[in-house]
């Protein structure tokens, strides 16, 4: 008996809203033969908030635009709350890991430092961006009447840490107008947020040369979208690894674009439905498979090209289907963005066949502890492979350093040479060993570079003159020093030698005497006698002879804290 009362409760207010020829109840469903065009006199939305408090919903089909169809609501039935649960937990995770990793090819810097650089200038950046594109898409479905709930977000750990989101709630779209706001707004929210990324990002860090970027990247160059490229050139470098706080802008650009493709439940899928109506389902078919083939070429999106398919290539269909009503300031805006945003070939990967050697001149640097901060150190690059390019060096462990490179473009079989320069202020007496490493791309190669750091004394002197003691050599000449012991303690000491290159060269310390072969050398350095003794007051004759071509050469003696005397010998 009530679901007759409802029944005839509904098919009266029917009849009170619209003009209506004639109806047919079919039990489940109740269709209404309305008068040629009353449709496009309807306020839609307030049918449905009419009908659905009756337990009814209204809708319509393209094919029969006369014909208003009801059918008892059903329950709302949203993605399973575990699922969102999951997924959110998922992409969570992947945003850390996809920023880890980019922020330690970006900066070769401690795990800590790392993990800071990641959760300040990736991770709670691209956390903002999903809240932001969620709260514009809260918005839309607010002003439109439609329930919403926390979204099905998409992890992408390969490359990009998030493909978007996905609106999760069932409740049903009025009409094709409330599908191109609600499927529009969130692309443009996206868009403002990833541009205010890009310009802050590159407004707080200082652009790198495009003939040196900074560090390790498995691609070659990024590329931009036409919005970065025309505007915000000068923010970004040409070429090389974006910082990791104009990445998430880039990121967001470039998954605001994919999000806007026309497949499925994507925001694309919602906002092309809304536009093209029941000939949507073919774009959709054709945007499958042009992202699955895009996802093939460049696997970094094969999760954001694949995973929407699986919800469904069709799309969601709107209540009022029976003629269109674009907001065509909407769809304007957003077509805009979509060329703006859009990288067109985003990823240029590491070709094939490309291979770099590098040589560190010296391999090792003498540095006064309290008196040298800027350090120089030279070498060559030569290109072994068969492309042309500029590699990038980066140093490990962290150490502040800044280089150039001769020449833009290094060509096959051709080279080029590079200098560094470090400020060792923060590095404490003590040998301390580095790693120089040349990228392109994902190749890689490395070398070393070692720094003596002395902190001179006058508890040891040589010929009891200042510390640092200079004086001239001639090769094959011994050269004479005595290390005295100024203290009033004995004194255990090591003794380095360090050249300006490998030669061979011999050194006596006392009535011991020892050579060494340039090729048997760590680049520059040697450990020639290890804890001798000098009693205090005292002191010991050393005689150090240079076998070969040397523009000079450091003997130097430390103890266990590298507190020491330095002796400089020029050549001539």
């Amino acid at each position: 008996m009530t679901g007759r009362m409802e029944t005839k409760d509904i098919i009266k207010t029917i009849y009170g809203e619209l003009q209506v020829e004639s109806h047919e109840d079919r039990g489940n469903t109740i269709v209404f033969n309305l008068v040629h065009g009353e449709l496009s006199r309807t306020d839609f939305s307030s049918l449905v908030r009419k009908c659905r408090k009756l337990g009814y919903l209204p809708f319509t089909v393209d094919e029969e635009p006369d014909r208003l169809f009801l059918i008892r609501e059903p329950s709302d039935k949203e993605y399973s709350p575990l699922l969102r649960i999951i997924m959110a937990a998922l992409t969570i995770a992947s945003i850390f890991y996809a920023g880890y990793l980019y922020s330690a090819m970006y900066d070769s810097a401690s795990i800590s430092t790392v993990v800071v650089i990641d959760l300040v200038l990736f991770f709670l950046p691209m956390i903002g961006f999903l809240l932001f594109r969620e709260f514009g898409r809260y918005l839309a479905m607010r002003h439109s009447g439609i329930k919403y709930s926390i979204p099905l977000l998409i992890p992408d750990p390969i490359f990009f840490g998030t493909g978007g989101s996905i609106a999760s709630t069932q409740d049903a779209y009025r009409d094709r107008r409330s599908m191109i706001e609600c499927g529009g707004t969130p692309v443009l929210f996206g868009f403002v947020y990833s541009i205010i990324m890009t310009v802050v990002g590159g407004m707080i860090y200082t652009p790198f040369s495009p003939s040196g970027p900074i560090s390790n990247t498995p691609y070659i160059t990024i590329g931009y979208p036409a919005i970065i490229f025309t505007l915000f050139r000068s923010a970004v470098p040409a070429n090389g690894a974006l910082n990791p706080l104009t990445f998430t802008g880039w990121i967001g650009l470039f998954v605001s674009a994919l999000n806007f493709m026309p497949l499925g439940v994507l925001d694309g899928g919602l906002f092309w439905k809304g536009i093209f109506g029941g000939k949507f389902r073919y774009i959709s078919y054709a945007s499958a498979v042009l992202m699955v083939g895009a996802g093939l070429l460049l696997p970094e999106i094969i999760i954001i090209a694949v995973f929407p398919i699986f919800l469904g290539i069709n799309g969601i269909e709107p209540l009022n289907d029976s003629y269109p009503l674009p907001h065509y300031v909407v769809a304007s805006l957003v077509v805009v963005a979509l060329v703006l945003m859009l990288a067109m070939i985003p990823l240029h990967q590491i070709p094939p066949h490309t291979k770099f050697s590098m040589k560190v001149d010296s391999g090792t640097q003498v540095v006064i502890y309290g008196s040298t901060t800027n350090v120089t150190e030279n070498g060559t690059i030569q290109n072994l492979g068969n492309i042309a390019g500029t590699p990038s060096l980066s140093v490990y462990p962290h150490i502040p350093f800044v280089y150039t490179i001769s020449g833009t473009n290094i060509k096959p079989g051709g080279s080029s040479n590079f200098t560094m320069f470090f400020n060792t202020s923060e590095i404490k007496p003590g040998l301390w060993n580095y790693t120089v490493t040349l990228f392109y791309g994902a190749y890689s190669v490395s070398s070393y570079i070692t720094f003596l750091v002395v902190n001179l004394t006058d508890g040891m002197l040589f010929n009891n003159q200042s510390n640092p003691f200079m004086t001239n050599g001639t090769e094959w000449k011994p050269m004479a020093l005595k290390l005295h012991d100024t203290t009033s303690s004995n004194l255990s000491v090591r003794l380095f030698v360090v050249t300006s290159n490998s030669v061979n060269y011999s050194i006596s310390l006392g009535n011991i005497s020892t050579s060494f072969n340039a090729s048997q050398l760590h680049p520059g350095i040697s450990v020639t006698f290890e804890a001798f003794g000098i009693v205090s007051g005292g002191e010991i004759s050393i005689s150090f002879t240079a076998k070969g071509d040397l523009v000079w050469a450091y003997v130097i003696a430390v103890d266990s804290y590298y507190n020491g005397a330095v002796a400089r010998i020029d050549y001539t």
